[in-house]
């Protein structure tokens, strides 16, 4: 029975129009414009390659796409740990995504992100950095990604461009990132850098400056005026993905 059970689930897959079958669609493609018109599920479903008994690859491809708002959701699930957790939380677990397939979701969500990384860094250093805005437009794509606060050091130079990719100074908790401002200030003066501006993320829509923000800008003022290398600004980013609002601390200017 089991086997008649199987061999059914793959006709719903085989017995369909060549044009809509997953893999076969994606043989079709003969241009990037083309590639970009074809669905999530059906990418994710080329990755998965297969389903299982009563789940066909496409139905678990569309299932898994179903339960993300956006697939950049998926990119917070970097460990087998947290996908499966990820699998089970939204009660998707049952539908032929083990460990095999987990894995390779997660390699080939990560050579994404590493390509997009690596095209966003050569285009973000001919950039000027010049207000908070220039700030939101670079960093927030990856404050979305973050489960707890990271600060950022953003080292530029006399034109305000970067001179590095953005450096994390500190990788906290869900609540704090703990900085010392020589942390701020040591790649700062090793990468030769004119000026910084602090950056970091509260996972809340709340991006409001606390007390101890406006004190660490104050201390980080302080020491960038004694080491030569002024701070223009501490930019606080919400973590929430529909959230546009960020927060100056430095020149009190907020949007959003």
């Amino acid at each position: 029975m089991g086997k008649r059970e199987k061999s059914k689930s793959w006709k719903v897959i085989y017995n369909a129009p060549r044009e809509l079958q997953p893999r076969e669609r994606m043989k079709m493609v003969s241009s990037a414009e083309e590639l970009a018109t074809i669905p999530d599920e059906v990418l994710l479903a080329n990755i998965l390659r297969s389903g299982v008994k009563g789940t066909n690859v496409l139905e678990a491809a569309t299932k898994l796409r179903a339960s993300c708002v956006t697939l950049a959701e998926l990119l917070k699930y970097s460990t087998l740990r947290s996908f499966m957790a990820f699998l089970e939380d939204r009660k998707i677990g049952r539908i032929g995504i083990g460990e095999d397939k987990a894995l390779g979701l997660i390699a080939a969500l990560e050579l994404g992100r590493r390509a997009i990384d690596a095209e966003r860094s050569m285009r973000n250093r001919a950039l000027p950095i010049r207000s908070g805005n220039d700030v939101f437009a670079l960093l927030k794509p990856e404050a979305d990604k973050q489960e707890r606060e990271v600060f950022w050091c953003l080292l530029l130079d006399v034109r305000k461009r970067l001179i590095v990719n953005p450096v994390i100074v500190s990788a906290g908790t869900q609540d704090a990132a703990l900085v010392i401002p020589r942390d701020v200030f040591r790649p700062a003066i090793r990468e030769g850098a004119v000026a910084v501006i602090a950056v970091h993320n509260h996972l809340s829509e709340d991006v409001s400056p606390s007390d101890e923000d406006v004190e660490l800008t104050r201390l980080l003022e302080v020491t960038g005026e004694t080491v030569g290398i002024p701070l223009l600004d501490h930019v606080i980013l919400s973590s929430v993905p529909a959230c546009s609002q960020w927060a100056s601390i430095k020149t009190r200017t907020a949007t959003g």
